[in-house]
């Protein structure tokens, strides 16, 4: 009997079968020593006539590499092992995500103390009880990547301050996810990416609130304004000064219904973008160009975009009352109007 062998479902398709999962799961968390032996011992589990002197051959490696390596892939549940005789069998690959471990006692203490004090911390347990499940998600995620303890707390630690302290573990455990998909997996790999993303969003976060500021509107959470407008605007190739530039040049129509996100990236980013209209110069000599675009006559200004507009509602006896709109209830009355109207 050889070293390595196929279990009898994957012997049955007669072929070597690199499953998707490990490729995009399992590989990128991996060292690429064990990954090697993995796929190794894959092609020569084909033979039943194999050793554990082979692969360690092929890879110029010692024994004890590869047994290690094998004990690496054991854990995460794509392979056995068998002592007495030595051999190792290849299972079915299953995602991640569908796995379950079991954790050693005691082991994630240290993970509890520390997650419970940054919690204490933000209040976050004031809000609501944190729940075993929650504890037992990270655990798993931990286990099933190899993810250290303090890399994981600098994370939610991040997703934390992120979200004003309102982070949910699904929106972690995707941040922990997207930052080893692109290969940050180690601690100071995750500390030097989170915090090249901590100074990108303040800069983002201070951009927003200029603009804003420019089209004289106001907001309670930029998070939706950074994903929607100022992220991609800058991604496109725009910066701060002709982003604000714009923001300006938006602000001047008398209509507040002009004066939105909306129709500063439909009137003109994108046109700017279309035209190839990058640095101030060209953004300006644009601007210039379409100067009579966007505009509506006082009178429509006067009947309905005025900021002393009031708008009707129910108060909660069912009474009829009227009271000053805010912007975004005089843009969704706006958008109702027909074409006509305006």
């Amino acid at each position: 009997m050889g070293f390595v062998k196929l279990n009898q479902r994957l012997k049955e398709q007669r072929k070597i079968v690199l499953d998707t999962a490990f490729v995009f799961e399992y590989m990128p968390l991996a060292p690429e020593l064990y990954t090697k032996v993995y796929l190794t011992g894959l092609a020569f589990a084909n033979s039943d006539d194999n050793e554990i002197d082979e692969i360690a051959l092929k890879l110029d490696i010692d024994h004890s590499v590869v047994i290690a390596a094998f004990s690496y892939w054991q854990k995460r549940k794509l392979v056995t092992i068998s002592w007495e005789p030595l051999f190792v069998e290849y299972l079915q690959v299953v995602p991640i995500k569908e796995q379950t471990f079991l954790v050693p006692e005691g082991k994630y203490k240290p993970f509890n103390d520390q997650l419970h004090a940054l919690y204490a911390r933000h209040g976050i347990e004031k809000d609501r009880p944190v729940l075993t499940n929650e504890y037992n998600k990270y655990y798993d995620f931990m286990e099933s990547t190899g993810m250290e303890i303090e890399t994981m707390l600098i994370i939610i630690s991040h997703c934390i301050n992120q979200k004003s302290g309102k982070a949910v573990i699904t929106y972690i455990l995707k941040t922990a996810r997207d930052l080893i998909e692109k290969g940050f997996c180690t601690y100071d790999k995750v500390q030097k990416q989170l915090s090249s993303t901590e100074s990108y969003n303040k800069a983002n976060y201070d951009l927003a609130k200029k603009i804003v500021k420019a089209l004289g509107q106001k907001y309670d959470s930029y998070e939706a304004i950074i994903d929607d407008y100022i992220s991609p605007w800058i991604k496109l190739g725009f910066n701060e000064n002709v982003l604000l530039l714009i923001a300006k040049k938006c602000a001047l129509n008398p209509s507040i219904y002009y004066r939105t996100l909306d129709n500063m990236n439909k009137s003109f980013v994108m046109p700017c973008h279309d035209k190839r209209a990058f640095d101030e110069v060209a953004v300006k000599e644009f601007l210039t160009s379409n100067a009579n675009d966007n505009k509506i006559s006082k009178s429509q200004t006067k009947k309905h975009y005025t900021k002393t507009d009031t708008i009707a509602i129910k108060d909660g006896n069912k009474n009829v009352v009227k009271r000053e709109a805010s912007s975004e209830e005089l843009n969704a009355k706006l958008k109702r109007l027909s074409k006509d109207e305006l």
